[in-house]
């Protein structure tokens, strides 16, 4: 009988540092694959109760949009149900992962980036270019990237934020920092993942001194080239990791070739 293939990832620990919701989804990836995960948010996302509109118009409101824009999932979850859909407006996503959401909530957007998931890329895409296009509604968090909305703007295009949720930074008390470091230095984690910017500032917070030499030293798994310079930024010299996009099955492949490479050596 042949044995059975050992699955991508067996042996392999992962830090999850993604929020809540989205770590879980990618722990659950990781353990199907025959990893361990160890979640660690290092950002807490929460929904607020009342949308808030960010607009130059003194009447704003979200309705009457060629195109409205979901930068991520958590904008997807917090913020579909404030969109009074017309029979014209066209959903656009940021990629993937926020594609996928949109799809299951029943909303698949017709506008999403051909490759990447950035904001450059779906700027790139020929359905968000000037002409037929002249008002545009971003869902998002309390802050983010101005690159989307200053482009538009000098593409002619009216722009509002619709802010749904905002991310507040995690804390680690004492004795989980102890237990996890103790597990770190024991050779006890392979991979760190940081899918942005927030993520990785705060992670290095909340390790205090001595995780901040461990996460100098770590295998770092990142999404952009931009986040690889962060992690230069804050003494990171371990390897870098980038994939190519942020959702799951891309962070998870991602890491099934680190591991046979690795297992190869």
């Amino acid at each position: 009988m042949i044995p059975a293939p050992t699955p991508a990832l067996t042996g392999l620990t992962v830090l999850v540092t993604r929020p809540a919701d989205s770590g879980a989804s990618l722990c659950r990836k990781i353990v199907s694959l025959g990893g361990e995960a160890i979640p660690l948010p290092a950002i807490v996302i929460e929904g607020l109760k009342e949308p808030v509109i960010v607009s130059s118009d003194p009447d704003p409101g979200p309705h009457g949009y060629d195109v409205v824009i979901f930068v991520s999932p958590n904008a997807v979850a917090h913020g579909l149900k404030a969109i009074a859909r017309t029979p014209d407006m066209v959903i656009a996503a940021i990629g993937k992962s926020t594609a996928a959401a949109l799809t299951a909530a029943g909303s698949a957007p017709a506008l999403v980036p051909e490759t990447g998931f950035t904001s450059e890329a779906l700027l790139a895409h020929p359905g968000l270019q000037a002409g037929t296009i002249h008002r545009v509604l971003i869902v998002r968090g309390g802050t983010g990237r101005e690159v989307l909305e200053e482009t538009l703007i000098t593409r002619g295009i009216e722009v509002d934020h619709l802010e749904v949720y905002r991310r507040v930074p995690a804390d680690l008390d004492d004795a989980a920092r102890a237990k996890l470091l103790g597990r770190w230095r024991e050779g006890g984690i392979d991979v760190v993942t940081a899918t942005s910017s927030e993520i990785l500032h705060n992670l290095h917070r909340m390790l205090g001194v001595d995780g901040q030499s461990l996460l100098a030293a770590a295998t770092i798994l990142v999404v952009s080239p931009r986040l690889a310079e962060v992690a230069w930024e804050l003494g990171c010299r371990g390897e870098i990791l980038l994939a190519p996009a942020a959702d799951d099955d891309t962070l998870a492949g991602m890491l099934a070739r680190w591991r046979t490479r690795a297992r190869t050596q």
